[in-house]
């Protein structure tokens, strides 16, 4: 048998083998675009509200640790995903209590900003 046969076997894996990492790096590569892009926006929505408080405290969630692992990742996930939910139902709501106690128009864009930079 020649090289050229010999080495056709391999040749058939080295292509799925660089194939398949092409298509891992890419599906990473844009994950982790989108993850900077979408906690820039946020970032920026947040500086919107112009509420110190609540530029901190959303900084404070997002500045935890790396998880050591995958389960400890998904748990730090849903809690976070639990709070933002938890702050973005608040936040909407309480601007219409604000507006119904006398409250001014523009503090109820502020806490209305807030809840919307929470939910997403």
């Amino acid at each position: 048998r020649c090289l050229l046969e010999r080495r056709g076997n391999e040749l058939h894996l080295a292509v799925a083998r660089g194939t398949s990492s092409l298509l891992r790096n890419t599906l990473a590569s844009t994950a982790l675009a989108t993850a900077k892009v979408s906690g820039t926006l946020g970032h920026g929505l947040a500086a919107l509200t112009l509420d110190d408080d609540f530029v901190r405290r959303r900084a404070a969630r997002r500045a935890a640790r790396r998880p050591a692992s995958l389960a400890e990742g998904l748990r730090d996930g849903a809690s976070n995903l639990r709070a933002s939910v938890e702050d973005g139902a608040s936040g909407l709501a309480s601007p219409v209590r604000d507006l119904r106690d006398g409250g001014s128009v523009g503090r109820a864009l502020v806490g209305a900003g807030q809840g919307v930079v929470s939910a997403g």
